[in-house]
């Protein structure tokens, strides 16, 4: 088996997407009810909404995505989604 080295240069991703897996060819984006403003090639660098906010959208770059829960919703953990709020 032979070896063949990249001529690919490695890029960091952008804020919001986190690599999988090392040598990964793309990023994937931060799931819903996490966010990352960072910018780099590490391996899951999204962080948790704190409990009581939450964010729908996959990519969120910053924690002012992570919103308040809807009224007559809670959360009961860090890093929800919408669909895992419970009712009051």
């Amino acid at each position: 088996m032979e070896f063949v080295q990249s001529t690919i240069p490695c890029k960091d991703c952008e804020a919001g997407k986190f690599v999988v897996f090392d040598q990964a060819s793309s990023c994937t984006n931060c799931a819903p009810g996490k966010w990352s403003d960072a910018v780099s090639l590490a391996t899951d660098d999204c962080k948790d909404c704190i409990i009581g906010k939450y964010s729908a959208a996959q990519g969120a770059k910053t924690e002012l995505d992570c919103v308040d829960c809807p009224p007559g919703k809670y959360g009961v953990q860090a890093g929800e989604q919408l669909n895992e709020l419970w009712s009051c």
